[in-house]
């Protein structure tokens, strides 16, 4: 019978794996199947891809693990800060965002930090991978939201934010991204880098998920999880059942199970449905600890179907011609590693992102060259001694 497996961070320095039926999970429900101490400090972050599992802790370290066999294989020890966020892209790349101002970028099999994307005046909160593999976005306590190219690992643009950002997160499309600040969410239009609307939440945020490209969830420090349209602005239900914050959100592959862990110690397995006011919560679980982040370990039959998939779209744009330009293969791709989108599409939305600073980067420009043009005239127009 096909498993998911759901994997809690703790604030006691654990890590706690529970399992649950993909096919019915209400038959069981959710229950216990293993159990980690390998961690000396607060475990912020986790994260898969396909089998692989890593854990961030404050002590500094990311510890990988097989989840065929639940064993450590090793520990990824580069940083010299926290580890704030890991995110994993196709099950090739593992992204990591920690106290230190820096990214790292590590090829998975290896294990090889390939690359580090520094910029950043303070530590880095979030970072996010577009959908295509080769743009990437970061927030930071410095108040700057950032843009990578990921093809060179060059900075594409700066956004002053006004404010600390804790969270960023791209829709599945890639034609929208979120950006979290403490009671506020920005939802911006990557086409043109502009604020669509702002989403209100009365209390502090703790994190984001996109559950469709127009819908994202939401928990604070709220008892419940809240859905809002990224159309119109609303909220479109509250998921009530954890008597504390909640802390982190996880979906299963297909969008049809939600996964919530809170303050409270309970991991919540939520069936989602296409009325939203219909979705309910089908298993609990309590852990006895203080959960910090989650995540979801998918079936490995599930993920070859859905990579199957993945390879026969390619195939099947590249027959029609939609494909890269060749020639334009940046540092990742060179490893062959990330996924090939439409090259005018991702140059278009780091073009238009751009436009966003360039009004103020041009006008600081021109205030700069007339200092200089009237220093050298006034310099000119001095009488010559002697």
């Amino acid at each position: 019978m096909e498993e998911i497996e759901v994997v809690v961070g703790t604030y006691n320095c654990t890590i706690h794996g529970f399992a649950i039926d993909f096919v019915n999970p209400e038959a069981k429900g959710l229950r216990p199947k293993f159990h980690a101490q390998d961690h000396t400090g607060c475990v912020r972050t986790a994260a898969t891809g396909r089998y692989y599992m890593a854990s961030g802790s404050t002590d500094e370290s990311i510890r990988l693990y097989d989840m065929r066999t639940h064993r450590e294989i090793g520990t990824l020890l580069h940083h010299e800060g926290a580890i704030n966020w890991l995110v994993f892209f196709n099950s090739t790349h593992l992204f990591s965002a920690s106290d230190d101002r820096t990214i790292c970028i590590w090829e998975c099999g290896t294990w090889d930090c390939i690359h580090q994307l520094m910029g950043h005046k303070a530590p880095v909160t979030c970072f996010a991978v577009h959908p295509s593999g080769k743009l990437g976005l970061s927030v930071s306590l410095d108040k700057t939201l950032r843009a990578w190219n990921l093809m060179t690992g060059a900075i594409s643009f700066t956004q002053k934010l006004g404010q600390v950002a804790q969270l960023v997160q791209w829709n599945q499309t890639g034609d929208q991204y979120a950006v979290a600040f403490e009671k506020t969410i920005a939802i911006y239009e990557a086409a043109g880098g502009s604020v669509v609307f702002n989403i209100l939440v009365d209390k502090r945020i703790s994190c984001i998920l996109y559950l469709q490209d127009n819908v994202l969830a939401v928990g604070s420090d709220n008892p419940f999880i809240q859905l809002f349209s990224t159309e119109e602005g609303k909220c479109l239900c509250k998921l009530e059942g954890h008597s504390s914050r909640v802390k982190a959100l996880a979906m299963a592959p297909g969008g049809l199970l939600l996964f919530s862990a809170s303050s409270d110690g309970c991991v919540k397995c939520w069936r989602l449905d296409e009325d939203w006011n219909k979705v309910t919560c089908i298993s609990t679980v309590e852990t006895g600890a203080r959960l910090m982040c989650l995540t979801v370990v998918s079936p490995e039959s599930l993920c070859s179907e859905l990579q199957t998939e993945e390879q026969g779209a390619s195939e099947e744009q590249g027959a029609s011609g939609e494909q890269g330009a060749p020639g334009e293969r940046g540092h990742l791709e060179e490893q062959g590693a990330l996924k090939r989108m439409e090259q005018p599409q991702c140059v278009r939305i780091m073009k238009q992102l751009k436009k966003k600073v360039a009004g103020s980067e041009s006008r600081r420009l021109t205030i700069s060259s007339l200092k200089k043009l009237r220093k050298r005239r006034r310099k000119l127009a001095k009488p010559s001694e002697g």
